[in-house]
């Protein structure tokens, strides 16, 4: 069985052997200016969401760092459920 050709690089390897690169780890929580690029938010418009309570995963209060878990952000960004609803 021959390979699309196409799929094939320049050094002869098929790019589908390849492995994949791995991707970046996050940590556990973001600031919340990284969370707000990460949604395409602007810095200033995700600190007012914030305080609006209008932000769409739980916030982290500690003292006066605003911390967003990585984990519903990822959530909400892929779609999955329980990524969108926020505890009341």
């Amino acid at each position: 069985m021959t390979a699309d050709p196409s799929a094939v690089a320049q050094d002869g390897v098929d790019e589908s052997e390849r492995p994949t690169p791995p991707k970046p780890k996050l940590p556990p929580v973001l600031d919340l200016p990284r969370a707000a690029s990460m949604l395409g938010v602007g810095r200033t418009t995700a600190y007012k969401l914030v305080r609006q309570d209008r932000w769409p995963t739980p916030v982290l209060r500690i003292g006066r760092l605003i911390k967003v878990p990585t984990k519903p952000l990822l959530e909400l960004l892929s779609g999955t459920e329980g990524g969108a609803a926020k505890p009341s």
